[in-house]
């Protein structure tokens, strides 16, 4: 069963307010806070959902290493510190990055949109493939 996070406040002190501020990327890119999604499973642990949008993201050919440290920082030093109280421990994290808006589960091939997932390790993001 798959809930939302109710707003900001579920985040841990002082994450709600580094959320609010637009967040410069590795890459140059400056990415937005769009929504935090919270799944529960069954004995696997919550899968946290942060989803960002860069608005510049579209412009030119995506580099895919670029864009993988855009995403691995995204995990360790934005959403990470971000995990909502009631959720400690997530077993994932996916980290998406939009190059506008889009409405969770709706397919929209017009709008470039880039996904990792993450384990958690040690207080760290570890990649894992989809």
């Amino acid at each position: 069963m798959a809930r939302l996070a109710a707003g900001l406040a579920l985040l841990l002190p002082g994450a709600a307010a580094a959320l609010e501020e637009p967040i410069p990327l590795p890459s140059g890119l400056v990415a937005d806070f769009q929504e935090l999604r919270i799944e529960t499973r069954e004995g696997q642990g919550a899968l946290a959902r942060f989803r960002f949008v860069a608005q510049n993201l579209g412009e030119t050919a995506p580099d895919l290493d670029v864009l993988s440290a855009d995403m691995d920082f995204l995990c360790d030093q934005v959403a990470l510190p971000s995990i909502p109280v009631e959720y400690p421990d997530p077993g994932q994290i996916v980290i998406s990055i939009g190059a506008a808006p889009t409405e969770f589960g709706v397919s929209r091939p017009d709008i470039l949109q880039v996904f990792e997932s993450y384990r958690i390790e040690e207080d760290r993001c570890m990649w894992e493939a989809f």
